[in-house]
């Protein structure tokens, strides 16, 4: 793990844990010559200043939103996403005028890492709800009719290597319980440095399987608990269940899908708790990990305390993927390892983290 020499990062390194929750500072605490620092504005033409906090791990990294004080901060506040050296995050704002089906407005920005050559980019995408008369000038098909981009848990972000490129998509399951081809609702915003207006433009459409893929009845109670960028695809993950890969950025998605090597259910009624589908080696590879606790009772992972860490690597064979049994790490091993013998006493993490 590198060194942290300073909290004013020239990017994000891909071993960050982000909080997703913001740091709320006082604007007068906004340095606007810092390395991290960046401002733009929200829909209603209000200044947003944003920071960078960096903290190595197992402490967490986290964006600092600097507000005046008669601003109360909101739960929809929230970072929802983020991929290489980009976070996609949303703050609550007061529109006038929002549609019936329009609880509350929230608008999306883009943060971007400073980089050795330039300084941290923040941009305010295309408003995603609508306005009454937005609404009602559109047909009952149109997205405008619908309340988008609430449950951070379904939606993900896609950045290319370059920066150049980027994704922001939100899925959604319907549909009734059978044997047909599954079929989801897929709303996203592509953007690039051609984009109209300079932020893109959202978009519904939808994801469609393959006879031979996944059907409905593959995905009954789908719940999703994470969404993994991977290669090309957006990938929602329902740990208990399995994983959807979806061809985000193709003019007409097909969605993939892959179930989960195990058919137990966690003892924890909140799955994130045990299990993870993640990324290592820059992207390249996918991971299933799962622990199970051999005591039930104590919900902290301390010395002493029994469980196994097991780990899956996804392989890919021709048109089909697979799970293969990578390790499995005893509480024994762990607390073995170098590092845990000083008497460290790591604990199970119930933080929201990215």
């Amino acid at each position: 793990m590198p060194e942290i020499q300073s909290t004013q990062p020239s990017a994000i390194p891909s071993w960050v844990m982000m909080n997703r929750r913001f740091r709320i500072k006082g604007e007068r605490s906004f340095f606007a010559a810092g390395k991290t620092s960046v401002e733009t504005r929200d829909s209603n033409g209000d200044p947003v200043r944003v920071s960078f906090d960096l903290h190595a791990p197992p402490g967490s990294s986290r964006l600092c939103l600097h507000c005046p004080e008669e601003r109360e901060p909101s739960w929809w506040d929230f970072v929802v996403a983020s991929h290489r050296d980009t976070v996609l995050f949303r703050i609550e704002v007061d529109f006038d005028g929002l549609w019936v089906n329009h609880d509350h407005a929230m608008d999306y920005f883009i943060y971007r890492a400073p980089s050795s050559s330039s300084s941290a980019k923040l941009t305010l995408l295309s408003r995603c709800f609508s306005t009454e008369a937005e609404a009602d000038a559109e047909d009952e098909s149109s997205w405008r009719r619908e309340w988008r981009m609430v449950h951070s848990d379904s939606i993900g972000l896609l950045a290319d290597e370059d920066e150049m490129q980027l994704l922001v998509a939100e899925l959604h399951i319907e549909g009734a319980i059978n044997t047909a081809p599954l079929e989801a609702k897929l709303f996203r915003l592509s953007w690039s440095p051609e984009a109209v207006n300079g932020v893109g433009q959202w978009e519904l459409t939808h994801a469609r399987s393959s006879v031979s893929s996944v059907s409905f009845l593959d995905v009954i109670g789908w719940v999703t608990h994470s969404v993994i960028p991977f290669s090309s695809y957006l990938c929602w993950a329902d740990y208990n269940r399995g994983v959807l890969f979806c061809d985000v950025r193709h003019p007409t998605p097909e969605l993939r899908y892959l179930r989960l090597p195990v058919d137990d259910m966690p003892r924890e009624d909140y799955p994130k708790y045990s299990r993870s589908v993640c990324i290592t080696d820059n992207g390249d590879t996918m991971m299933f990990v799962k622990v199970v606790k051999k005591c039930s009772i104590c919900p902290n992972c301390n010395p002493g305390s029994g469980f196994t860490i097991s780990l899956w690597t996804m392989e890919v064979k021709g048109d089909e993927n697979q799970w293969v049994p990578d390790v499995q790490i005893t509480c024994n091993d762990l607390w073995g390892m170098k590092g845990y013998d000083h008497g460290v006493s790591p604990v199970l993490c119930r933080n929201s983290l990215l």
